[in-house]
């Protein structure tokens, strides 16, 4: 998560924790950001496993020459937004 996000996820809990008057409504915009970055996170995550039975697979018969992968491996740094 965006660590703005988690900052003010953690102080609107620390203000209902404390008993602190809260506007009404003030905690559901943040409430519905984090729900989509953890939305999005879950997305990446499905990714980063669909690549992992191949990557295995192409580990266990490689005898330790991974020279050849580096075309998958720059796929999949795209893939994530790593662009390296």
């Amino acid at each position: 998560m965006k660590s703005h996000l988690v900052e003010r996820l953690r102080i609107k809990a620390g203000m209902i924790e404390l008993g602190e008057k809260i506007p009404y409504g003030s905690d559901s915009g943040v409430m519905r950001e984090a729900a989509d970055e953890i939305e999005r996170l879950r997305e990446e995550l499905k990714s980063l496993v669909d690549w992992e039975e191949p990557l295995h697979r192409a580990l266990r018969l490689s005898d330790g020459d991974f020279s050849y992968l580096e075309a998958d491996f720059a796929k999949a740094r795209a893939a994530l937004g790593e662009g390296k």
